[in-house]
């Protein structure tokens, strides 16, 4: 109850929201491409649920209007503003900001004007206003140049562990899940497991 958000902060948390990062390399398109590997990295969900910090406190918003005043390692909710967006590498095959998480000013207007790929910001002149987390800032700093920017508006809480039961639960789930792994018999089991597994991220 007490991390429930407002009003303000759950319009901030649904703007901010953004899904899996895929996208197609736009260097490679329509390339056939010999010797590519994968991985695949198991579990991962329920890695990061039990060993990762998450926000545990309120998001409390905050009086700064300066982009060198997020402090690091804390969690945020950002309303940034920047002015001449410009992708650092124009070989990086995978920009980050989407054109449907951002928008032209404060009011909210739909992005017009920016250069693309595929839905990708790779270049604005003028403002471009978007909503993100501190770890969506990490990115955009790696990945983008800009003549000026601002915080329009931000939220700050604090990382900690995720509560024990939530963690326990996680634990259970995923016992269980990797002892009917490969069972015969037991395959109807290892589904359930793992969808109940597999729905505590959500």
């Amino acid at each position: 109850h007490e991390c429930a958000p407002d009003y303000d902060v759950y319009l901030m948390i649904r703007r901010a929201f953004r899904g899996g990062n895929t996208h197609a390399n736009r260097c490679y398109t329509g390339i056939i491409m010999e010797n590519v590997s994968s991985y695949d990295r198991a579990s991962s969900y329920p890695d990061v649920l039990v060993n990762y910090p998450y926000p545990v406190k309120p998001f409390i918003k905050q009086d700064i209007t300066e982009v060198n005043d997020i402090k690091y390692g804390f969690p945020y909710l950002l309303e940034l503003e920047f002015t001449d967006l410009k992708q650092r590498d124009p070989f990086n095959g995978c920009p980050y900001l989407a054109v449907h998480k951002c928008y032209n000013d404060t009011e909210l207007r739909p992005l017009l004007g920016a250069i693309n790929d595929n839905g990708r910001v790779l270049e604005k002149d003028g403002t471009l206003v978007t909503f993100c987390t501190d770890i969506d800032w990490g990115i955009i700093k790696e990945q983008y140049t800009w003549s000026k920017a601002r915080v329009v508006k931000a939220y700050r809480s604090e990382y900690g562990m995720l509560p024990k039961a939530v963690i326990d639960t996680t634990m259970e789930y995923y016992r269980k899940k990797t002892e009917l792994k490969g069972v015969d018999g037991q395959e109807i089991y290892y589904n359930k497991s793992k969808a109940l597994l597999n729905s505590i991220y959500g």
